[in-house]
């Protein structure tokens, strides 16, 4: 059996219901596949002392403990128990430490500086709300791996992971602040929006117009009716009361189609008759056109637990392949969750979304 065969058949069984089961039933298994056999003492150590406490389990190589384990019961709150495992690991200089429950695993690097938060560099679920079985194994391989942590690439990995999880913090606090000013009124954008204005409609219009359009810059100024001549002094009034006019219906946003025929992108055509397909159709046009970094870029795009995209169907409850690339992308999604998904991946590509032109 695999990792990636254990990590599903520890999902198809109930939760283990105490700290010691999960030791037995999750941890201990899966570290047997990582390269510690729990009934090795020269290399897996339960109950080991370390400052004035213990340890639930040490990883050691040789004469030196490369990785501590505090476990607790699964479904217990870990977050109450951070300052515990990172205080032992970081008297005893470890490289790693993870606190986990057997289906929650948050790593840390304990001799990073700043508070525990900024200590951990990643968390990895590997129950039903994780990702699919082959990333858990991955993630379990870079950092627990016993190759990994003797050659220290398991730290050097770690390190890179905090890097690009400090950055992206970083962008999601500075990203919106631009925004928001740019929205105000920055001129690159209004010169970006004119031009995709001419492109799309063949209307020329400057920034400002933009702006007023937008209500970047104030209020629309209202528009002034045209000048009435002066009535003589010597006739009576001829004003008549307006004629009653009909109210015009109120105009419908052109939306998509609710039945779809086909889909342009990047000059070719092609049929579909549901949602699935057209996103499948898409996916396959941008793998075919940046197939060398395809996951690399699509990744980032699913958030945390679940994979839009995965090479294991089973992860998913509507896979559909992608071509014959042996991945898979899920389909089980609304009409207005398959636009918004066929949108996010063509910008993460650099692409405009108005590449894309359904019928």
């Amino acid at each position: 059996m695999t990792l990636e065969e254990r990590i599903r058949h520890l999902r198809r069984r109930p939760v283990p219901p105490n700290e010691r089961s999960a030791q037995a039933q999750v941890i201990g298994p899966i570290l047997a596949h990582l390269g510690w056999p729990s009934d090795d003492p020269a290399c897996v150590l339960f109950e080991h002392p370390s400052g004035k406490g213990r340890i639930d389990i040490a990883l050691r190589l040789g004469d030196r403990q490369v990785a501590f384990l505090e476990t607790k019961a699964p479904g217990l709150d870990l977050g109450g128990h951070v300052d515990q495992v990172l205080r032992y690991a970081f008297y005893e200089g470890v490289d790693i430490c993870v606190l986990t429950t057997g289906l929650e695993w948050w790593f840390y690097l304990p001799r990073e500086k700043g508070p525990p938060e900024d200590r951990r560099f990643a968390v990895l679920r590997i129950d039903e709300g994780g990702g699919s079985a082959r990333e858990c194994a991955d993630v379990l391989r870079r950092y627990l791996g016993r190759d990994a942590l003797g050659s220290r690439s398991a730290e050097r990995s770690a390190k890179e992971a905090l890097r690009e999880l400090r950055r992206m913090q970083r962008l999601e606090e500075e990203v919106p602040k631009v925004w928001a000013g740019m929205k105000k009124g920055d001129d690159e954008l209004l010169e970006l929006i004119a031009k995709r204005v001419k492109e799309r409609s063949g209307l020329d219009t400057t920034p400002g117009e933009v702006a007023s359009v937008l209500r970047m810059s104030g209020p629309k100024p209202k528009r002034k009716s045209p000048p009435q001549p002066p009535e003589s002094p010597h006739q009576p009034s001829r004003r008549k009361s307006p004629p009653t006019q009909r109210k015009s219906p109120p105009t419908r946003r052109k939306s998509p189609p609710s039945r779809l025929t086909s889909f342009r992108l990047w000059g070719r055509e092609t049929s579909v008759e549901t949602w699935a397909a057209l996103l499948v159709g898409v996916y396959e046009a941008v793998l075919d056109r940046h197939g060398d970094r395809f996951l690399d870029a699509a990744r980032p795009l699913w958030g945390k637990w679940k994979p839009w995209v995965s090479a294991d169907p089973d992860e998913m409850l509507a896979a559909r392949p992608i071509g014959q690339s042996g991945l898979h992308v899920e389909t089980n999604l609304s009409a207005k969750e398959v636009r918004r998904r066929c949108r996010d991946l063509l910008e993460a590509f650099g692409h405009s979304a108005s590449d894309l032109e359904i019928r």
